[in-house]
């Protein structure tokens, strides 16, 4: 199927169909060559042309790739929320460990100690940044792609 970019419909109630019809009428994606091909008096080729069943089919295909994008991004969501809690959970063992050594061990320890408590929450905080980044570009796609999916429907409703 040939990719095209939808326009918004014209606003005149001459062209609105009445609820429950459904007109069989195919779009102009290119008004340049239409001119050009009147002006030459050849026909028009089928492939400037968009059929409501092509828009249909990609009105499916879109739905299909927000429901894999949102599938995604709830697996992202899950993912975060985990690593969120096994931050959680690995700072208190490191306080634990800490607090049970910390009168036994020399203070070159216990430095060491800390600097790794701070360097394992640090890498699970950039873990999550970058998970929060795939999230939101996940939702960007999927919102430019209801977009699209309007632009379909109010072609089709043409």
């Amino acid at each position: 199927m040939n990719e095209f970019t939808p326009k918004p419909p014209n606003n005149i109630k001459s062209h609105q169909s009445q609820r429950g019809m459904t007109k069989h009428r195919k779009y102009k994606s290119n008004i340049d060559d239409a001119f050009e091909s009147n002006n030459k008096k050849e026909d028009i080729k089928s492939k400037s042309y968009y059929d409501p069943e092509d828009l249909l089919k990609m009105n499916i295909d879109l739905k299909k790739k927000i429901n894999i994008l949102t599938k995604d991004r709830n697996k992202l969501i899950t993912e975060i929320r985990c690593s969120e809690e096994n931050r959680a959970r690995w700072e208190q063992k490191c306080h634990d460990i800490i607090r049970t050594t910390a009168n036994s061990v020399s203070s070159k320890t216990l430095e060491t100690a800390v600097k790794a408590e701070e360097s394992l929450s640090l890498n699970l905080k950039k873990i999550i940044h970058q998970n929060k980044k795939e999230i939101a570009t996940l939702e960007n796609e999927i919102n430019t792609i209801k977009n699209d999916i309007r632009y379909t429907r109010m072609n089709e409703m043409e």
